[in-house]
């Protein structure tokens, strides 16, 4: 749920960095008035350098962000609408005015007027990036509905959760809750779906600093639930606003009864795993079986691929002990699951891993 902090961080360093020699003209800054007699909120970051100079606006009536680009030199003052400058949906032709701002709106054989006064004063980092306020962006976030359904699996109930952000934003987030009580149920439950289901809130508005929506795309999927283990299956697709969108898939592997979630790797021997990376026999071994699926003459680019992982981390299914590849963007194509059998992988297991994947066997058949 978390993997999309580091796309967060870069993002705002790399915006932070590339305006820190630049100062806010008179028109950046968060404002609210019409564009004819539709009530809008509209960003500007608008600066003496021209490099991160864009904005965006969203009518009170949908809120659905629409993006806004600054003209440079001849056409300073104009801003386009939408993704690309050279088709624009629509032309802004606006100006300071005293301390508001006046001009027309021009798009689909219309013209419209503009008028818009300062909503607030910026103050902090929300000077630098007016688009990412919380002033601009609040206003569009309300409770997101949340569909709940019954559901089995393995003989045990839980809920499926569905929640719907609004028609304002672009979000597909399912989950999933625990039935029952205790410390362990409320410590999962509260992980499979933080700030009770609105963390797709911090990915948009870090993606709104860019003047653009962003979209977040996770799923948490139950793939193996027992009184004392529970095995999550963990997708992202999101697009936070940074470098790239993210693209992950992970297994993490829970016991319901304490919360506790499982470290795998502290089941192998001495010399089987090192910060993260599979060495010997073993390496050898999930190598052998990766590469014997991906057999394809078109595979050869991700069977070198997973050679060289940033690293490795460890879940289970109901027929081994399964290992997954964490690769960079642009491999995440080549990422799947290596299933090594209960047998193979006995003699790379230690004492303790030996003890709690005969108890995981003894509870899952």
């Amino acid at each position: 749920m978390l993997k999309f902090m580091t796309t967060l961080a870069l993002g705002a360093l790399l915006a932070t960095a590339a305006r820190a020699d630049d100062t806010p003209l008179p028109m950046n800054g968060v404002w609210t008035g019409t564009v004819g007699t539709f009530p809008v909120n509209v960003c500007l970051q608008l600066q003496s350098g021209d490099s991160y100079n864009f904005g965006g606006y969203y009518y009170l009536s949908h809120l659905k962000l629409i993006s806004l680009q600054a003209g440079e030199k001849e056409n300073a003052g104009k801003w386009t609408e939408g993704d690309d400058p050279d088709k624009p949906d629509a032309i802004w032709s606006i100006a300071m005015k005293g301390d508001d701002i006046a001009g027309s709106w021009a798009g689909n054989g219309k013209t419209l007027d503009v008028n818009l006064h300062r909503l607030a004063k910026l103050t902090g980092d929300d000077v630098d990036s007016p688009c990412g306020s919380g002033v601009f962006f609040n206003p569009r976030v309300s409770d997101p509905k949340i569909k709940e359904t019954p559901s089995t699996l393995d003989g045990q109930a839980y809920t499926k959760i569905e929640v719907d952000a609004g028609k304002q934003f672009d979000v597909s987030y399912e989950t999933f809750q625990l039935k029952g009580s205790g410390e362990g149920v409320a410590k999962i439950n509260k992980l499979l779906m933080p700030s009770g289901g609105k963390d797709y809130v911090e990915c948009l508005q870090q993606a709104a600093t860019m003047g653009r929506d962003g979209d977040y795309e996770v799923t948490n999927t139950p793939k193996i639930l027992t009184p004392h283990w529970l095995v999550v299956e963990e997708s992202d697709g999101s697009s936070c606003g940074g470098a790239h969108p993210v693209n992950s898939s992970d297994e993490t592997v829970y016991n319901p009864a304490t919360g506790e979630t499982l470290d795998l790797t502290k089941w192998l021997v001495p010399g089987a795993i090192k910060d993260g990376m599979l060495q010997g026999k073993l390496n050898k071994l999930v190598q052998a079986k990766y590469a014997k699926g991906r057999s394809g003459d078109d595979d050869k680019e991700c069977v070198d691929a997973v050679k060289s992982p940033d690293g490795w981390s460890i879940s289970l299914s109901k027929q081994g002990v399964v290992f997954l590849p964490a690769l960079p963007y642009v491999a995440v194509a080549c990422a799947d699951p290596v299933e090594v059998g209960f047998n193979d992988v006995a003699p790379f297991l230690n004492a303790e891993g030996k003890k709690q994947l005969a108890d995981f066997r003894s509870e899952v058949k």
